[in-house]
């Protein structure tokens, strides 16, 4: 597959969950309502950061097309920081 492709396809997929992150997000702003205990604040700050790691990684990755492999692995930063968030949300 080419590398294009896949950073196309993946960063549609990304703008696609806009939504569904900013509902996720309002959550984890309402567990801060429980006070402001370590997992809470975890949770709303890599919450918070989604976008700001979606957009970075997708700038990065294409300014190294150069190293498709490079590229690939920089654009799915968001997948591994969607599962992070994730999990410390269970542990809640």
């Amino acid at each position: 597959m080419d590398v294009k492709i896949y950073l196309i396809s993946l960063q549609l997929l990304y703008g696609a969950a806009i939504p569904a992150w900013v509902i996720v997000w309002l959550i984890a702003l309402m567990t801060l309502d429980a006070g402001f205990q370590l997992w809470n604040v975890m949770f709303f700050s890599l919450t918070t950061l989604f976008p700001v790691v979606a957009g970075l990684s997708a700038v990065y990755a294409w300014k190294s097309l150069d190293h498709p492999r490079r590229a690939a692995m920089i654009n799915a930063l968001p997948i591994l920081w969607t599962a992070l968030i994730f999990y410390y949300a269970s542990y809640m």
